[in-house]
């Protein structure tokens, strides 16, 4: 099935959608009406499921809510929490390869949110502050930009001082620990934070051999 399918947004029923049935406008209202507990999964008419996720008192459950295209191939993944979008949605085209990747906080449009054609170049960044639209800019496929809107921040590379402290424990004998720096850069837009936790260093066994952590 096709992007340009002509879908039905007029009638159908959750409890018997055909294949030409756009949902979108039917889940909307079954949200709204305070579903009981328990999982949501809706099936195309050849038995492939279309929709699947999880209601908690009377609202989306925490978690990931999923959907599919009659194919099979996933159509798009959802982060919820707090009834709401909250973290990344990931869309993909019917034959696989992504379509886009979107960020919400608390239901609003926030963050960069990138789209791609699907010859798998890049289409767009559209930049969002909690709703607030940014900046934009499209590409054609053949990659050629053909709208810019809004300011974008520079990209500058910062550098980062770690400190290595290792091993704690190898092959079960214990050593003394030793300490090295490292550097590493990364390329972030100026003018934006970034913070590096420290972290734990693990081997195959996932035991904890070491840490390291910026300077």
């Amino acid at each position: 099935m096709s992007d340009d399918i002509k879908y039905n947004t007029t009638k159908g029923n959750l409890d018997n959608l055909k294949a030409t049935d756009d949902a979108t406008s039917l889940i909307q209202s079954y949200d709204s009406s305070k579903p009981k507990d328990g999982w949501f999964r809706k099936y195309w008419p050849d038995g492939n499921l279309r929709y699947e996720w999880e209601y908690k008192n009377g609202k989306r459950a925490d978690g990931v809510a999923k959907g599919w295209w009659a194919n099979g191939n996933l159509k798009q993944t959802i982060e919820f929490q707090g009834g709401k979008y909250n973290g990344l949605k990931i869309g993909w085209y019917e034959s696989g390869k992504v379509k886009s990747k979107v960020t919400y906080k608390n239901g609003h449009f926030d963050g960069l949110w990138h789209y791609w054609h699907e010859n798998g170049q890049y289409a767009q960044e559209i930049r969002f502050d909690y709703g607030k639209r940014i900046s934009k800019r499209a590409w054609d496929e053949n990659g050629e930009l053909i709208e810019s809107v809004g300011d974008f921040p520079t990209v500058k590379e910062k550098r980062w001082d770690w400190e290595i402290t290792y091993p704690i424990l190898i092959n079960q004998f214990s050593r003394e620990s030793m300490t090295l720096s490292v550097a590493s850069t990364f390329r972030v837009p100026d003018g934006y934070g970034f913070r590096v936790p420290p972290q734990k260093i693990m081997n195959k066994n996932l035991i904890e051999i070491g840490n390291f952590k910026p300077k």
